[in-house]
């Protein structure tokens, strides 16, 4: 039998669980001088969760750079490995690199294990700061600090300014230049105030860490140019008479001045006083050279303890005898029609000193204002805070700042003066190149302080304004143009905001789903305006890019322009956050405001002409349609209508003569050349006279192409086809050239006399002298009119506004054709007396023969006739580019200028006895002919 025996025994099967005293850890590794130790490294263990026999561990390294290590003990259950770093495992340009180690342990039993441990090695870059000056600066001077990293690879750079406890970001584009190239940023301050005063953190951020370095500077106060004050600006002085001269500057300062006065080049001894919240610095200044109407300058000058100067505005002193003076008293003195300026001294109130000055004149023997341009304390401390635009933190401040400038405005223009409404215009232009967050209080204040000021301020006010250098209607709408492209969305949308006079519009460039723009806008007089933006235009721009009009109902009424007509629809300004190609297609419907109004032209006001801002037309299209206008331009800015009542007597009269006019001469002209090649074998049968008729068929030819190309520069004008620019320009250059030509074959036609009549002995062949006059004829005028396109067309100053012809107020191009005109006109008037003279009186040597003496006769005729009459016509036509020049001289050059073919015609060619003779010869030879014919027939 079988005996089986049986044993059992359990045996408990289990995971291994490893654990490790890191997971995800990073090291810093240090700057590239000091490196990094073998003990910096970290200590990495793995351990079983329970004790088993003869267990054996083992690591291993992956990753993009190897840094290795050993294993530094191994005890019951664990395992340590301790990493070695080096200076040249850990590189900057392999920071974030995160290396992997695996830990594994196996059992005696052969069961295995591994657990995972990320390391990732950053490199803490080294980062150094300069300056371009010692740590303090004076306010008004400027300063450079630079940042420099060894590593290249940053995300951002950052700059911050610790004062005390308070820490504000540096938040200024235009301020902060980085360089990913060169791992540089340079913080450049222009105009520094004591805002910038602090440490200045520079901070490098990496992808997982930052670096930073630090400076002091520190900002010794230094009064501005603009806020010294000084009395007198400007005066009359008596020789030997002592004269106060002033310079104030408020008392917010600790700053211990060195404060001279020099006139002349001569340092004066200066006092120092406290006048309420001022210190003024006064020196009594006589003047001992005694030159009558010597003119003076004096000007102030502050020094700081860093040695740093300022210098204040000159003050212009005149001196004058004691015999000259009729006005006196506590102003000063000056002589009868003398003017006086000085400083608002009266003004000075505990909130500020008041900017500004009041114009005397001397008139009767007494002083009286003739100008009030001091500014309202408010207004004038508002306008000391905007100079100094340049700060930190300018969009930060931004909200406050304009809600203050919204308050002091609405107080202050209830009694508005030029000075104050100049003054928050210039406020509006430097705050408006602030970037600012597109939120709705922020938009309704600036909105509200340009409502104000637009309706609270007369037509006077305006008038007086915009007959500054540069007009403040146009910078008050240039510098809403500013805002409306800076603005920064907010939750990728622009508010709509309205106000009483404007409204604002905008869309953010989002997504790929774009649709066309269209804006629909209403005044509080039912005035309708319409702006279309197709979506193929809007898909060209950048993501996230702004789109922002605005409609005024009431700036259009203050903005200059010509008398004749009038902005007949609302304003409307639309503008762009980002850079948009050449042409990007924009159309509004505008409606009218008075219907009665004729000739509408579409307009956008152009910042950059050269003789100041103005209503232009390139670019634009207009389309009427009943109560509309439908305007479509090739380019964004503001936009209106301007519409006049229509064409006056006058105007249609001249019309009426200048095509009436042109239709003559060009039928002159037609039969001036038939009537040459008809008789030119009868005419031409010497060197003097083919010459003479060379001259004269060019001569109407050249008038009559320029006839026919006027026709086209009208139509183009009368119908106002301003899409037609191209052809405009192409009629104006034509024009130029043959109304030269005509010129220049007038003067070939007088040298071709002088030359037979002068230098009688001398023969020069028919080729030659043809070449020659081709030449100038020709060539002169074409060398002419290409200089002056080439010159001007790129600036786009080639024709007027109006009208297809030269250029007058921005370029002078017209000079190029006057001047050429009148020196050909004194040379053939010139040539005309030597011609009389000769003629009266000729010489031993002369031989001409009788018709040779015929032809020079009849070129006499014709240059002696045709060169007064041509340069009558445009010795008028300069008379009429004369500002405010006389009716009578636009009718006498009108007429001329529309017979020229006519007067061609008879006194070149009918007045001609020879060609009198050829016709007369020629029919009668052609009735002899078919008489003849007849007697054969028969």
């Amino acid at each position: 039998y079988t005996v089986v025996y049986k044993a059992t025994k359990i045996i408990a099967v289990s995971s291994l669980n490893i654990t490790s005293n890191l997971n995800n850890i990073n090291v810093t590794c240090k700057s590239q001088e000091t490196g990094m130790t073998e003990s910096d490294g970290p200590l990495l263990s793995c351990c079983t969760d329970r004790h088993l026999p003869r267990i054996t561990g083992n690591w291993k390294e992956n990753g993009e750079i190897i840094i290795t290590g050993k294993i530094n003990k191994r005890f019951k259950n664990c395992t340590e490995y301790k990493v070695n770093i080096s200076k040249s495992l850990c590189q900057p340009e392999k920071s974030g690199t995160v290396v992997t180690y695996t830990c594994e342990l196996q059992t005696g039993y052969g069961a295995k294990s591994s657990k995972n441990i990320s390391v990732m090695y950053l490199w803490a870059a080294s980062v150094t700061i300069s300056s371009s000056t010692n740590s303090s600066v004076s306010e008004g001077y400027s300063f450079n600090l630079k940042c420099e990293s060894d590593m290249r690879n940053y995300e951002s750079v950052s700059w911050k300014i610790q004062s005390g406890n308070n820490i504000k970001t540096v938040d200024c584009d235009m301020c902060i230049k980085n360089s990913s190239s060169t791992a540089t940023s340079e913080l450049k301050v222009d105009h520094v105030t004591k805002d910038w005063n602090g440490t200045y953190i520079c901070t490098f951020s990496y992808e997982h860490l930052e670096s930073s370095a630090n400076m002091t500077i520190e900002v010794v106060s230094l009064p501005l140019k603009q806020n010294i004050l000084r009395d007198p600006i400007e005066a009359t002085i008596q020789c030997g008479v002592s004269q106060v001269l002033k310079c104030c500057i408020n008392a917010n300062t600790m700053e211990d001045y060195n404060v001279t006065f020099v006139v002349q080049q001569q340092i004066q001894k200066t006092g120092e006083k406290k006048e309420d919240n001022a210190f003024c610095y006064v020196c009594n200044y006589t003047e001992k050279q005694c030159k009558a109407d010597t003119k003076l300058t004096a000007y102030c000058n502050f020094t700081n303890r860093l040695g740093q100067k300022v210098y204040s505005e000159s003050i212009k002193l005149n001196l004058i005898d004691g015999n000259s003076i009729s006005c006196s008293g506590s102003l000063g003195i000056g002589k009868e029609g003398d003017t006086l300026i000085r400083g608002c001294n009266g003004s000075k109130s505990t909130d500020g000193l008041t900017r500004g000055n009041r114009t005397y004149e001397c008139s009767n023997k007494q002083w009286k204002i003739k100008k009030d341009a001091c500014l309202s304390v408010p207004i004038s401390n508002l306008l000391t805070s905007a100079e100094v635009t340049c700060i930190p933190d300018p969009t930060a401040n931004l909200p406050n700042y304009l809600a203050k400038l919204k308050d002091q405005t609405a107080k202050e223009l209830n009694t508005s003066s030029p000075a104050n409404v100049g003054a928050i215009v210039t406020v509006l232009d430097m705050v408006s190149s602030i970037p600012a967050y597109a939120e709705e209080l922020t938009i309704q204040n600036f909105l509200s302080t340009v409502d104000f000021v637009v309706a609270n301020s007369t037509t006077k006010t305006w008038e007086s304004l915009n007959k500054e250098q540069t007009p403040q209607s146009s910078l008050l709408l240039n510098s809403v143009e500013k805002f409306t492209s800076n603005l920064r969305p907010v939750n990728n949308t622009i508010p709509s905001v309205s106000t009483n006079t404007l409204h604002l519009q905008g869309v953010v460039v989002t997504g790929s789903n774009i649709t066309d723009y269209f804006k629909k806008f209403q005044s509080t007089k039912h005035l309708t305006v319409n702006v279309l933006i197709d979506k193929t235009e809007i898909q060209t721009l950048n993501q996230s890019s702004t789109i922002v009009s605005v409609m005024y109902s009431e700036l259009g009424r203050i903005l200059p322009g010509n008398k004749s007509e009038y902005v007949n629809g609302l304003l409307i300004t639309t503008t762009i956050s980002s850079q948009t190609s050449q042409d990007f297609n924009i159309n509004m419907t505008f409606a009218k405001n008075i219907l009665s109004l004729k000739m509408p032209r579409c307009v956008f006001w152009n910042f950059s002409l050269e003789h100041g801002a103005g209503w232009d037309t390139r670019g634009c299209t207009p389309t009427e349609e009943e109560d509309v206008v439908i305007c479509s331009c090739n380019h964004l800015t503001s936009f209106s209508i301007l519409m006049s009542p229509g064409e006056s007597s006058q105007t249609i009269f001249e019309d009426y003569i200048t095509y009436t006019g042109l239709a003559i001469s060009i039928l002159s002209l037609a039969t001036c050349i038939i009537i040459e090649s008809l008789v030119w074998k009868y005419v031409t049968n010497n060197t003097t006279s083919y010459m003479r008729h060379v001259c004269i068929l060019n001569i109407a030819t050249s008038l009559l192409i320029a006839d026919i190309w006027f026709i086209v520069s009208a139509s183009i004008n009368d119908q106002g086809q301003q899409m037609s620019r191209g052809i405009c320009f192409m009629a104006t250059f034509f024009i130029h050239l043959f109304y030269l030509c005509v010129f220049f074959w007038m003067l070939s036609l007088g040298l071709i006399l002088f030359y037979r009549l002068v230098f009688i002995l001398h023969n020069t062949s028919k080729t030659a002298q043809k070449a020659m006059v081709f030449c100038l004829g020709y060539g002169c005028p074409f060398v002419i009119a290409v200089i002056t396109i080439a010159v001007t067309l790129p600036r786009n100053i080639y024709t007027r506004k109006d009208v297809c012809w030269l250029n007058w107020n921005d370029s002078k191009a017209l000079l190029a054709f006057v001047i050429p005109a009148l020196i050909i006109v004194a040379m053939n008037l010139f040539i005309t007396a030597v011609v009389i003279i000769k003629i009266l009186r000729p010489t031993i040597g002369d031989r001409s023969n009788r018709q040779e003496r015929n032809s020079l006769f009849q070129i006499g005729k014709s240059v002696a006739i045709l060169t007064p009459l041509l340069g009558l016509t445009w010795g008028f036509g300069i008379a009429t580019i004369i500002k405010n020049s006389h009716r009578i001289f636009h009718i006498l050059f009108t007429l001329l200028n529309a017979f020229q073919g006519l007067f061609i015609l008879v006194f070149g060619t009918l007045w001609d006895k020879k060609i009198q003779e050829a016709l007369l010869k020629r029919n009668s030879m052609s009735k002899w002919s078919s008489q003849q014919t007849k007697v054969r027939t028969l």
